[in-house]
Formats: C-alpha cells, structure tokens, sequence
C-alpha cells in the first residue's frame, strides 16, 4: 500500500515521508523535487517562466507515475489533488477517501 502526504509548502510532508519510509523499508518519492529536477528550475522558476499551466502538466506526469509504483511513500504539493485525474489515481493506489 502506497502512503501520500499532501500538503502546503514547509509543513513538514517531506521530513515525517522520509522517517515512515526510512522505518517501513520502502522508497520514499516527493514528487516537487522530481518536477525541479526534471525541469533544471526550482518551482517559483518555473511559475514565474512558463506558468502554471505548464506546471500542473509537467507535475500530473510525474505524480501519476509516482502512484503507479507499490509500496512507496509520496509527498505531494496541495494543488496536486486538484487536478480529477490524480485523485482518481489516488482513489486507485491508496485508501483516499
């Protein structure tokens, strides 16, 4: 079973995502971190040159692929649940409700 923390910037889902994964042995993915790395930018970057469009995009495609992997923990930005796509992902791998 996949476990998501969701949450605003700075409040803490990276930090408590990499203890459980730490303790439970399983890989631990914050999906901000993958869109920056994938686009060489940080976020506010990315916002202030391409947008937020562009944004939610690349971050759907990296989020949708995190969830498709078993037993990991994720930690996802607020506004990725947003989008009816990821929560339905969501629905599918975790026990979202």
């Amino acid at each position: 079973m996949n476990i998501v923390f969701v949450g605003i910037s700075g409040s803490g889902k990276s930090t408590v995502g990499r203890f459980l994964a730490r303790r439970r042995g399983v890989k631990f993915v914050d999906t901000d971190r993958l869109v920056e790395r994938r686009e060489g930018r940080k976020i506010h970057e990315i916002f202030k040159t391409k947008g937020e469009k562009y944004f939610r995009k690349v971050e759907k495609e990296i989020v949708i692929r995190a969830l498709e992997k078993a037993n990991v923990v994720v930690s996802l930005g607020g506004g990725a649940v947003e989008d009816r796509d990821v929560r339905n992902m969501l629905k599918k791998k975790t026990r979202y409700g």
